[in-house]
């Protein structure tokens, strides 16, 4: 990994271009507040077919994403960002793990539904965490995507939601299920996560694979990493040293280089929004809400196809 501490250097043109996530249109469109609109106006209309290919009724799309990663990675400052992008000021919603020990969100909760993109749900978890019965749970990972847990649900350390608890859901319906899954991971961190979070990661990666539910990796904190996006966020696909963190990231946890975003999220201190910090949140954002429509698109079709769904 000698390759991960050389000297960052900026690029002359971004390097995400080279990858089929931007259309022609993004990589020629400046950094303002009118490239950021655009993309929220791309995230909200998007719709998907819940008809037949013969008779197509469009529906648009409300994205379920469910937000994992290790405590302390910037999974509630994430949310925190979408939802003041979202609202058009800073919020401070979701609590962030500032502290040194343990992690601060314990209760399940589900924040987005309105503003500038209103189609988005951010379901909030516990981060996962080294010592044994701590942070997120894993026996509530399945109940979690398949909809059996309402909000405001209280994270058991010990032991995973059963079928008792007032807050399980016996009978989920496609819009309660997650549709897309976030891990966020502290890119500063990447070199020195150690085996055990690595292995939490794979074990839920594995589980969605089977369940055919899209998921994306957030690395978060990149202007502790480069000095080009510390200066401007702008730069945070011109960085090299993102790059290769990028392509680290890649193969550490199997997923595919463009569904990797490298972001920057809004921090503590209270000044306004930066359309350069909004745009690569809104661009992974975009990619989530294009995810969990093809996947309850295909939902759609699998139940359509269904015995109990057909006649003759």
């Amino acid at each position: 990994m000698s390759f991960l501490r050389r000297k960052d250097k900026k690029r002359k043109t971004p390097w995400r271009t080279a990858e089929s996530q931007w259309d022609e249109q993004d990589a020629k469109s400046q950094w303002d507040e009118q490239y950021s609109r655009r993309l929220c106006a791309e995230i909200r209309e998007f719709n998907i077919n819940i008809g037949t290919r013969d008779r197509r009724e469009m529906e648009r799309v409300m994205a379920n994403l469910l937000v994992l990663g290790p405590a302390k990675a910037g999974k509630s400052a994430f949310i925190n960002s979408v939802l003041s992008i979202s609202s058009g000021r800073r919020l401070r919603t979701a609590d962030s793990a500032d502290y040194e020990f343990g992690t601060v969100t314990t209760k399940y909760s589900i924040y987005g539904g309105d503003g500038e993109v209103d189609n988005i749900q951010l379901h909030d978890t516990p981060g996962l965490m080294e010592q044994e019965g701590q942070g997120f749970n894993s026996e509530n990972f399945i109940p979690l995507i398949d909809g059996h847990i309402e909000d405001g649900y209280e994270f058991q350390r010990e032991r995973g939601i059963n079928e008792s608890d007032p807050n399980y859901r016996p009978n989920s319906t496609r819009r309660d299920k997650i549709n897309c899954v976030v891990f966020v991971v502290d890119v500063s961190t990447l070199k020195t996560l150690t085996d055990n979070y690595t292995q939490q990661i794979r074990a839920l990666q594995n589980v969605l694979v089977d369940k055919g539910i899209p998921q994306v990796l957030l690395l978060t904190k990149c202007d502790k990493l480069s000095k080009h996006a510390r200066k401007n966020t702008a730069n945070i696909f011109r960085s090299k040293r993102i790059e290769k963190y990028v392509k680290y990231a890649g193969s550490k946890f199997g997923i595919q280089q463009s569904y990797i975003h490298p972001i920057v999220n809004y921090g503590e201190n209270p000044d306004g929004l930066d359309e350069k910090v909004n745009i690569p949140i809104l661009l992974a954002l975009r990619q989530m809400v294009y995810f969990a429509g093809d996947y309850l698109e295909n939902q759609v079709q699998v139940e359509r196809s269904t015995p109990e769904n057909t006649t003759g």
